[in-house]
């Protein structure tokens, strides 16, 4: 039998993470993230790296929510790329 490995995915933005200060969240709608997506899809594709950090030997495999701590070796798995939203997509969003 083959030797699995197990890990936790990272889905990361090639164009770096960006938060916001407390000023900017103020005038940022509810719904700011998911308006923004359209907007940029209209110009851009959007890209995510997939990546997998790999368990070491002593990471507690059983219950997700703990912390890994330490080095862990991370594999490139490939690229998550978002062109456009489907057409009917808004509509299913605001049903659910």
């Amino acid at each position: 039998m083959a030797a699995s490995t197990v890990g936790r995915y990272i889905i990361q933005p090639v164009q770096g993470v960006h938060y916001l200060n407390e000023e900017q969240k103020k005038l940022k709608d509810k719904n700011f993230l998911f308006l923004e997506l359209h907007n940029l899809l209209k110009n851009e594709s959007i890209q995510y790296k997939l990546l997998l950090k790999v368990a070491n030997s002593k990471d507690d495999l059983m219950h997700i929510s703990h912390p890994w701590i330490g080095r862990h070796e991370i594999i490139e798995l490939g690229v998550i790329r978002l062109s456009h939203i489907l057409e009917n997509q808004v509509n299913t969003e605001k049903k659910t």
